[in-house]
């Protein structure tokens, strides 16, 4: 984007990826035998299931003047990256404001500006970190700059649980 938002993630957004994995095998009785339709052969279903992934999958926002990535109300990511940068003095990379949970020990933040630009603003922001608390690991969000720009602005009242800003 020129001037607006990369990515915007608001309004209840719940983004998570899972594997899906889908087996068909032969139907079994109660004590283990082959269930057999009217002609006598095997009937057959498929049994769908579904597990976290263990690499996380990085969804990239960029923009000028505006930001590359933001976040406004309530949101949950789990098995996602969010990688927001920009490009201009007056832009900033990532933007979280509202309520952020990061749902797994995977997913995670990053921020990046050149010149003069912010590479993340946490505007009254409450950010969980459950998915690395429950894990025992600490939740850490880089934000990078090259040139004279700020890394890390807080502005207004914000609640960050378990989370460490490294700018």
């Amino acid at each position: 984007s020129t001037s607006g938002t990369g990515l915007k993630l608001a309004d209840n957004a719940n983004v998570s990826i899972q594997t899906i994995t889908k087996v068909t095998q032969e139907k079994k009785d109660a004590d283990g035998n082959p269930v057999l339709d009217a002609d006598g052969n095997p009937e057959t279903e498929t049994i769908t299931t579904q597990a976290p992934v263990t690499t996380p999958v990085t969804l990239t926002g960029t923009s000028e003047q505006g930001s590359g990535i933001a976040t406004e109300g309530n949101v949950s990511i789990s098995g996602i990256v969010l990688n927001g940068s920009t490009t201009a003095d007056t832009g900033t990379g990532v933007s979280l404001g509202g309520n952020l949970t990061i749902a797994d020990d995977i997913s995670g933040v990053t921020a990046g500006a050149t010149g003069n630009g912010t590479a993340l603003v946490v505007n009254n922001a409450s950010i969980h970190s459950d998915g690395y608390t429950d894990s025992g690991k600490d939740f850490v969000i880089n934000a990078s700059v090259s040139g004279n720009g700020t890394a890390i602005k807080t502005q207004g009242s914000s609640q960050l649980d378990e989370v460490v800003l490294n700018g």
